[in-house]
């Protein structure tokens, strides 16, 4: 019976220690699901977002070849006039620099009317122009092919902006539920790394260490 007890307690002391090995097993399947379901899911938002910037782009050619002459028009009169204001801007901040260095912050009649005519003149300029402009965007908006397909991007537009929240949400269970799976398997290898000697839990760390950098390398 002495010789039996000798060969039963080493078995005992075997069976109970924890196995890192299968551990491990899971913990890299379940790192490599999560990592290959999300990497799907980054492949699929790619793919919805090309397709969504390939309509808006091709709706937006054909709103500038159908609509190239009004379109053409509106940018000019939109360029004239921020030319306008930008020589406005240069020589109001002239003005302002002049007045400053003959009397510092106070101002004078002369400066406010010098400032008084740069306003008109601005005013005088552009108002024509801005009168031209609003006809025409007005008239274009006006044509109802136009307004058509001013809708149409608008709604691909909208959706471009929503993409990546839509295909999280169509995600959201199948990853949640493995992250949750992945949580928990970390939770029971802390329990099995504080049963570990120094020296095993080193080794134990650095493949946990290994596996959280290439989880699909250690799945067989």
């Amino acid at each position: 019976m002495r010789i039996v007890g000798l060969f039963i307690l080493p078995f005992i002391v075997f069976s109970c220690k924890p196995d890192t090995e299968v551990w491990h097993a899971a913990y890299a399947r379940y790192k490599c699901d999560y990592k290959t379901l999300t990497e799907e899911r980054e492949q699929a938002a790619k793919q919805r977002n090309d397709i969504l910037k390939a309509k808006k782009d091709s709706i937006q050619k054909l709103i500038k070849t159908k609509f190239q002459d009004q379109l053409a028009r509106i940018q000019t009169l939109r360029a004239q006039i921020q030319d306008i204001e930008k020589v406005h801007t240069a020589q109001y901040r002239k003005a302002q620099d002049e007045q400053s260095e003959k009397y510092g912050h106070v101002s004078t009649p002369a400066y406010e009317k010098q400032l008084q005519r740069l306003d008109n003149q601005r005013s005088i300029k552009t108002s024509v122009l801005v009168e031209k402009l609003r006809k025409e965007e007005s008239e274009l908006k006006a044509n109802s092919d136009y307004v058509a397909l001013s809708n149409v991007k608008e709604e691909v537009e909208n959706a471009l902006k929503n993409v990546n929240e839509e295909v999280k949400e169509v995600y959201k269970s199948r990853v949640d539920s493995l992250q949750e799976k992945v949580n928990n398997h970390r939770i029971h290898g802390k329990e099995i790394k504080r049963s570990l000697d120094e020296k095993e839990g080193k080794a134990f760390q650095a493949l946990t260490d290994s596996i959280n950098n290439s989880p699909c390398k250690y799945v067989k």
